[in-house]
């Protein structure tokens, strides 16, 4: 990572966090899908095949009444945090 460009406290973090990964440490689950929503979890796999028409629709081919995109960060009157205070790449 740190060949890459990651600077090296965020490389070393990253590796620690994978770490913790491959040992299992993010092995746990908990109910809260079925808490929030009352419905239990569905593999992504579900989740694509009941929203087939989402995934292949092209742009502004939405049929009337589906639900039109997310704000913008700007319309919000949110700053754009990456475009904005990212620093301007040299050479």
């Amino acid at each position: 990572m740190i060949q890459a460009g990651v600077p090296e406290p965020v490389a070393t973090s990253n590796a620690q966090v994978f770490g913790l990964i491959a040992e299992g440490d993010a092995a746990w689950l908990t109910d809260d899908v079925t808490s929030v929503t009352g419905n239990p979890p569905r593999s992504l796999r579900t989740f694509i095949a009941d929203h087939v028409g989402a995934f292949t629709q092209g742009p502004n081919t939405a049929d009337e009444g589906d639900v039109p995109p997310p704000p913008s960060y700007a319309a919000l009157g949110v700053p754009d945090a990456y475009t904005e205070t990212r620093p301007a790449a040299s050479g």
